[in-house]
């Protein structure tokens, strides 16, 4: 499940690099400034996506983080400072690209192509709900809370019964 995410927000960053792309037609950060004011849904979606890829708060990547450290510390202290470093400047890295390709003054080519937008939200956000997802599940089964869901009430309840949910 872990790959998975890691799949996901890998895959879905190279998209949104892509859309960015495609509306300016250049691979340059400096170019592509301004996409906050021009692009504000784009501009979320690019955001949760370095979030889950820098193992932000309440996130896949930082379960695998947490549990790849510990196995590190379990082998040697002297291999899990340079991983610790790692770690730090992945997230320095990824807060870099979000502040320079999002924030400053917005170039003309990201005003143009309104049509594609819808398109690109769905992509965008087709990385993201699996994701989410995924971490609902390890939730609920971490917190036993499916312990509490009688599922042989229900499901006879709705096969049985005369009654449509």
């Amino acid at each position: 499940m872990i790959i998975l995410a890691h799949g996901l927000t890998s895959s879905g960053m190279f998209r949104g690099a892509n859309i960015m792309y495609e509306r300016s037609h250049s691979r340059r950060i400096t170019l592509n400034k301004g996409v906050l004011s021009a692009l504000p849904v784009f501009s979320l979606l690019w955001f949760l996506l370095i979030i889950i890829n820098f193992a932000g708060p309440f996130t896949l990547n930082l379960f695998r983080e947490i549990m790849m450290i510990n196995s590190i510390l379990a082998i040697s202290v002297v291999i899990a400072t340079p991983v610790f470093f790692f770690c730090f400047f992945s997230a320095a890295y990824n807060l870099m690209l979000y502040a320079s390709s999002q924030q400053g003054l917005a170039v003309s080519g990201f005003t143009q192509f309104q049509h594609s937008l819808i398109r690109e939200v769905l992509v965008l956000f087709a990385h993201i709900w699996p994701i989410l997802l995924i971490l609902g599940f390890l939730i609920i089964l971490r917190c036993n809370i499916l312990k509490y869901v009688d599922f042989v009430s229900l499901t006879n309840y709705l096969v049985f019964s005369n009654n449509k949910i």
